[in-house]
């Protein structure tokens, strides 16, 4: 049995707050945040698409660096009927997300580079 499960990752610079991104974000994309935990960091929340999904930032010389995530937390989703075994392909919405936001006027949304993810590690742990 082979299932897809999606997922992405994207950053963007602004000097919005974290709620006012959120709203913004939340209008293009056709969700509602709320204050929570995303992989252990404050952050607006939600789910879709089976994804637990999150907005996050932090500070910047000038503004914030925002993340906006999602991946699968659920493992009753890719679970095989009766012990079946499972193949799982992950989609990466990531680019379509990041051209989402670039057009809806939200900023330059990309995919990270390996020095954002190591930033990211360093702040958030």
């Amino acid at each position: 049995m082979k299932i897809t499960v999606v997922q992405f990752s994207i950053r963007g610079d602004s000097e919005l707050s974290l709620q006012e991104m959120g709203t913004r974000v939340g209008e293009a994309v056709g969700c509602q945040f709320r204050v929570g935990k995303y992989v252990r960091t404050e952050a607006l929340i939600t789910e879709f698409l089976g994804a637990k999904v999150g907005l996050y930032c932090r500070p910047a010389p000038v503004g914030n660096i925002f993340g906006f995530s999602g991946h699968l937390e659920d493992a009753a989703l890719v679970a095989g009927p009766d012990g079946e075994a499972v193949e799982i392909e992950v989609l990466d919405l990531g680019p379509a997300i990041a051209h989402l936001l670039r057009i809806r006027s939200l900023g330059d949304w990309h995919l990270p580079s390996e020095e954002e993810l190591t930033a990211d590690r360093e702040y958030y742990s």
